[in-house]
């Protein structure tokens, strides 16, 4: 039986009102930067997924669950914009003291060699070495939204 196809549409459909705005601005600035989209039908809902052709890694997964719909921004070059990342809300800095650690940074022979590191940053006082499929996942609401938007934005101009 071949699979349905998932529009950006039906996905839209399925956004929640107050967030389709800027799911609009997100999905149009990164398809002007050259960023392909995907979207598919999972069990708890679509998944929107951003990659540029150029390298194929994702840069940003729009999915929902039970709580609502999230955002994972993979944040590769988090590096090069320390400044905001150390600027993260109180609230959204918990989220990303509970991800899990990355294996790999704290002892490379605890993951799999194949595994793409995780992330090294400070927020404050706080050190972090994160997964990278867990660390930048929120929850879309009203503070999250401005923050997921300036991770984007940024990892979109470091990776050129």
């Amino acid at each position: 039986m071949a699979k349905d196809t998932v529009t950006y549409e039906d996905f839209l459909n399925d956004v929640p009102l107050p967030y389709r705005a800027f799911v609009e601005q997100v999905n149009s600035s990164l398809l002007d930067a050259g960023y392909k989209s995907t979207f598919e039908n999972k069990a708890s809902g679509y998944l929107a997924s951003y990659k540029h052709g150029k390298n194929r890694l994702a840069i940003l997964n729009f999915v929902f669950r039970k709580k609502g719909m999230m955002a994972r921004v993979y944040a590769n070059h988090c590096d090069e914009y320390a400044d905001y990342v150390a600027t993260l809300p109180p609230a959204l800095e918990r989220v990303v003291a509970k991800a899990s650690d990355c294996k790999r940074l704290l002892n490379p022979s605890d993951c799999s060699p194949t595994c793409s590191m995780g992330y090294r940053f400070s927020v404050g006082d706080n050190e972090y070495r994160k997964c990278r499929y867990n660390c930048f996942f929120f929850l879309v609401d009203d503070e999250s939204v401005p923050v997921i938007a300036g991770l984007v934005e940024r990892e979109r101009v470091a990776r050129g």
